[in-house]
């Protein structure tokens, strides 16, 4: 069973908690801890984190959907909410980049 480098805790798939090797990084990690290192740490909301930290551990939008409802105890999101937060996740980064871009010459 995986352990999280950060706070300890194992996989626990029936409450939502899962462990991992994000894609970039070598320490294993749970999506609790990545979701709230992305919370704090960049634009992404609350719940755009929590799906930005199971897609960075590699799964895809259904089983994602089924985590979160496992952590959060409720029937939803759904996967088309999944959808649209990751829909939302790309806006961000793309708004982000061109801020850069068109920044980048000033600094």
């Amino acid at each position: 069973m995986s352990e999280c480098a950060h706070c300890g805790i194992e996989d626990d798939r029936s409450g939502g908690i899962v462990v991992g090797k994000p894609q970039e990084g070598d320490d294993t990690t749970c999506n609790v801890c990545l979701a709230d290192w992305l919370s704090q740490n960049t634009v992404l909301s609350r719940r755009e984190s929590e799906v930005a930290a199971l897609k960075l551990i590699g799964y895809k939008h259904e089983t994602i959907a089924e985590l979160m409802q496992s952590f959060h105890g409720e029937e939803k999101p759904t996967k088309s909410t999944v959808d649209e937060y990751s829909r939302r996740m790309k806006d961000k980064l793309e708004k982000s980049v061109a801020t850069v871009n068109a920044l980048e010459k000033f600094l």
